[in-house]
């Protein structure tokens, strides 16, 4: 996605009012992404959450989770699969579509 910074002057947004509240929306998805980002790090190490958990932080479907999961870990259909934090972290790799794992993925490797 490219950014508005991209596309408009600093002068063309801050004179136009659709400009101005596409830019608020957008400097507060960026911080709620990271707001996740921070929470995935912040599980203690040796603990466990449920996928339903690690699907809400990553904004995306449990479905989805429990696919990738079981694609990469082998995990058979169960309810209440929990996963560590390393395995919660490590599907940021699989799911290229959102949001959360792209900024977990750059934070994760740079930092």
């Amino acid at each position: 996605m490219t950014s508005i910074f991209n596309l408009y002057s600093p002068e063309e947004i801050m004179g136009n009012e659709k400009l101005e509240t596409f830019l608020l929306m957008e400097l507060d998805n960026s911080r709620r992404v990271r707001d996740m980002v921070q929470t995935i790090l912040a599980i203690p190490r040796n603990s466990f959450i449920s996928v339903e958990r690690c699907a809400e932080l990553y904004e995306v479907e449990e479905e989805l989770v429990r696919e990738m999961l079981e694609l990469s870990e082998g995990l058979y259909e169960h309810p209440n699969v929990l996963i560590t934090r390393r395995e919660c972290i490590n599907l940021s790799r699989l799911l290229h579509e959102s949001k959360v794992a792209k900024e977990l993925r750059i934070q994760y490797c740079l930092g």
